[in-house]
């Protein structure tokens, strides 16, 4: 229990997840009353994915965090939040160029130093060597 409640402080601060309390079906919408219910839905089970997706997102990017702080320059006083790695990297202005055999992303001057470091680290990180034995 010691750092399970900070990670969980860390998540709710960094993707503020927000699940439903009930499976109460809407009666009435804009004031008038809904003609047919449709299909009732399992809030307790549509709660449990939507945590499960929360959880998945959270480990995607704590593992794109410990690429980051090993390839980007910090000091020792610098700590890498989930908020911070997530405004710093993925809340970017970006435009995307679509040919015939590649993707090209073109994101702002003002972290393309930051994503070279990133994407630098991580292609090292992923090199897989050939087994040559």
């Amino acid at each position: 229990r010691g750092t399970l409640e900070s990670h969980i402080g860390e998540l709710k601060s960094a993707f503020a997840p927000a699940l439903s309390c009930t499976s109460r079906p809407k009666s009435h919408v804009l004031g008038s009353p809904i003609r047919s219910r449709g299909i009732t839905r399992d809030a307790q089970g549509a709660n449990a994915a939507t945590l499960l997706l929360y959880v998945l997102a959270c480990n995607l990017l704590n593992t794109v965090r410990r690429v980051a702080s090993t390839a980007l320059p910090l000091d020792s006083a610098t700590h890498w939040s989930l908020g911070r790695v997530r405004k710093a990297l993925l809340t970017v202005g970006l435009r995307v160029i679509i040919s015939a055999r590649r993707a090209v992303l073109i994101v702002n001057a003002s972290v393309a130093a930051l994503w070279h470091a990133f994407l630098d680290r991580l292609a090292r990180a992923h090199h897989v060597r050939p087994n040559t034995s």
